[in-house]
């Protein structure tokens, strides 16, 4: 074992070596004061592949204005280029750092400026929520953030069709398609992909925090200086910001993604004008300002995801929208579409993951249209995965109940952690005795190392002594069908009425008391598969030839992709 992850380290080493990326190493460079005696820390982050040089005549024109004499300045000198690896959190929590080590060297830094272009605004924003989060006051310094300066941020991530190089979205293929195979290999710009872990979570904990400030009178000011030709960032990317600071967009003509910030001639046809737009919000008075005001009354979205070989127009679906629609109300029931989803595709990690960022950019925008939104969730087979990981993977989402009809989980997945971190109240799950790609296909998985998924929709859920309060982790079942015995018109009142009170747990239809036969079934599984594993490969190498030309080796691989083909069209079948 030690010899595995020490050949893991070396391949990832290979990557490095190679050019095909390399180590964003973060400098926390020395504070530059701009007047004797300065009492607001101005912090600029750049962007990928950008340093001191691309800010030189934007730092030049602020050290010129006489308003600058009580500012020091910190540029952030991250490293990141489109091939550097290691996470954007951990240069959100190095910035958050190195911001907290400034203040403490000079307490007359009283205030803070925050500045963040590109991917350098997520960071920004990240490292102001990590320093939010604190437990130690003396680094808790986001109470003397005043203003939050974001040109053309990423705040909703990179979509894979942007232009920022022409390769671009075959590599985002790649890095969500191809597996790793454990090897420690991630690359800071996967964390900027549009639904992605860290912007999914930034996100939502921005406007969590934001709401929690809001209601004690102030927030920061934001602005998000926005270039009119910019090819990566959207006018309406800014829903989360504007949740709580109102039109936050302010206008730069002609600048594009990269430049936006640059006053070279070059760059910008009136260098003064742009100039003095910057300065208007870079000069503004210290202070929190009064938050945009919630016009709505808070608000409740119920998600419906549908599982496998199914659509959001299915009669399922689109007969539990109509009823819901008449509790949650028009356009709070929502049905994610992500097309037709077969087993074989979800046989394959890459593929079954491929829908979890799209789901919680859904999530993060709903949020955003109402930051009091609470959300409930009726969920089936691969909608269960959606949820559920989506869940484990994003710290700041929050359901209330969820009602997990053949949930596609593991029998360990933690409950109890989503409990105790408060992600999740009240949860409902529906079983069935004759659930076969539950009870058959699941542990089949498992057996090839695919944790992520399991029987549970049969076997049940194991330690859930954390989810004892209210009705907590509950099982209804088993139903005398299949994979969508809970599915059914009489049973989805049932679904309905837990999710919006969480009280009902019993089903339209007569239960049985005991999984029957195909649990145990369930249960042999790995240990069929793994036999008939090992009993073919003896049987192939003691196969001498396919022909008396053909060599061995010929011979087993095409045996194996014959196997591999006839699994997979069984599979896509279903």
């Amino acid at each position: 074992m030690r010899n595995f992850a020490a050949a893991r380290r070396w391949i990832a080493g290979l990557f490095v070596a190679a050019g095909l990326g390399s180590q964003a190493l973060a400098d926390c460079l020395p504070v530059e004061r701009l007047g004797p005696a300065p009492t607001r820390l101005v912090v600029i982050t750049p962007a990928t592949g950008q340093g001191r040089a691309e800010w030189n005549s934007f730092i030049a024109k602020m050290k010129a204005d006489p308003a600058s004499a009580d500012m020091a300045l910190l540029f952030f000198a991250h490293g990141i280029t489109k091939t550097s690896q290691g996470t954007a959190l951990a240069n959100a929590r190095m910035l958050s750092a190195c911001v907290a080590e400034k203040l403490g060297e000079d307490p007359r830094l009283v205030s803070v400026t925050l500045m963040g272009h590109s991917i350098g605004g997520m960071i920004t924003r990240r490292a102001y929520l990590e320093a939010a989060a604190d437990i130690d006051p003396a680094r808790r310094w986001s109470s003397r953030v005043d203003n939050i300066l974001l040109f053309t941020s990423v705040n909703r991530g990179v979509p894979a069709e942007a232009r920022i190089a022409w390769w671009a979205p075959a590599a985002d293929w790649l890095m969500r398609t191809v597996p790793r195979f454990g090897l420690p290999v991630h690359f800071v710009l996967e964390d900027l992909m549009r639904g992605s872990d860290f912007i999914a979570d930034t996100r939502i904990a921005w406007i969590r925090h934001f709401g929690q400030l809001a209601r004690n009178g102030g927030v920061p000011k934001v602005v998000q200086f926005w270039g009119t030709r910019d090819s990566v960032v959207t006018e309406s990317d800014n829903a989360d910001l504007m949740s709580f600071s109102g039109d936050v967009e302010v206008r730069i003509p002609d600048a594009r993604h990269r430049d936006v910030q640059r006053l070279e001639p070059e760059y910008a046809t009136d260098p003064g004008a742009r100039w003095a737009t910057f300065r208007q919000y870079l000069f503004a008075p210290a202070g929190l300002v009064a938050p945009k005001a919630i016009a709505q009354p808070p608000r409740r979205v119920l998600f419906v995801i549908r599982g496998i070989r199914d659509s959001s127009n299915a009669e399922w679906v689109s007969g539990l929208r109509q009823e819901a629609e008449k509790i949650y109300g028009q356009g709070n029931v929502v049905a994610p579409e992500y097309g037709w989803f077969t087993a074989a595709q979800f046989a394959m990690k890459p593929i079954r993951r491929r829908n979890i960022p799209s789901f919680r950019d859904i999530y993060a925008e709903e949020l955003a249209k109402n930051p009091d939104t609470e959300f409930d969730a009726i969920a089936h087979s691969n909608g269960t995965y959606i949820v559920a990981e989506s869940l484990a993977s994003t710290p700041s989402m929050r359901f209330r109940n969820l009602a997990l009809a053949a949930p596609v989980l593991p029998s360990e997945f933690d409950w109890n952690g989503l409990r105790d971190r408060g992600q999740v109240q009240n949860v409902r799950y529906d079983t069935a005795v004759q659930d076969w790609p539950v009870g058959i296909l699941c542990p089949a998985l498992r057996a090839l190392g695919y944790s992520d998924v399991g029987p549970a929709g049969l076997v049940l859920f194991g330690d859930t002594s954390n989810m004892n309060g209210g009705n907590g982790l509950r099982q209804v079942g088993w139903y005398p069908g299949g994979h969508g015995a809970a599915l059914t018109p009489a049973n989805r009142a049932h679904l309905l009425q837990f999710v919006t009170g969480a009280t009902d747990l019993s089903a339209g239809e007569p239960l049985l008391q005991e999984a029957g036969s195909l649990a145990i079934w369930s249960r042999l599984t790995p240990y069929l598969l793994w036999a008939v594993i090992l009993g073919g490969g003896a049987a192939l190498v003691r196969w001498k030839r396919v022909s008396s030309k053909a060599p061995r080796w010929r011979m087993i691989a095409l045996s194996l992709a014959g196997l591999f083909g006839v699994v997979y069209l069984l599979l896509d079948a279903y």
